[in-house]
């Protein structure tokens, strides 16, 4: 347990030397990969039911397929 802490610890601090450093273009981008991320996450997890439809035992078959 101890030995995580220190790693995690360890990990953050090496990723807030290496900001600076960072140009101001890879700064920008960065909010906008992480709200592309949450928003493919929001669909795939909201899609997931209307996807399978509750149909076909929950097979994957897309709803449109079934008529």
């Amino acid at each position: 347990m101890p030995l995580r802490l220190l790693y995690l610890i360890f990990v953050r601090l090496c990723g807030w030397l290496v900001l600076p450093s960072r140009s101001t273009a890879s700064k920008a981008a960065e909010p906008l990969l992480m709200r592309h991320e949450v928003a493919v996450l929001r669909r795939t997890t909201v899609g997931a039911t209307e996807f399978t439809g509750g149909h076909m035992g929950g097979r994957g078959w897309p709803v449109p397929c079934l008529g």
